[in-house]
């Protein structure tokens, strides 16, 4: 992605936009490691959650499973 942004950059000669799209970009690089570090101490707790990883499994596996599907059949022409 990063390679995109700078050829699209290079090829604009726009400074600001590019700019702003790196700034973009680095935000969604990096605010998801930085919730991952704050929350981490929530990690402690989830040996509390073992009555309901069986649930969260199985609820959570036809939503990846149609994730999938729903990528597929974007990708696929119409």
């Amino acid at each position: 992605m990063l390679v995109a942004i700078l050829t699209y950059v290079m090829a604009k000669g726009a400074l600001a936009y590019g700019a702003t799209l790196l700034s973009i970009y680095a935000l969604g690089r990096g605010v998801p490691i930085i919730a991952a570090g704050t929350f981490a101490g929530l990690a402690r707790h989830l040996s509390a959650m073992g009555r309901w990883t069986s649930s969260l499994e199985k609820g959570s596996g036809p939503l990846v499973v149609g994730a999938g599907h729903y990528s597929l059949w974007i990708a696929s022409p119409h």
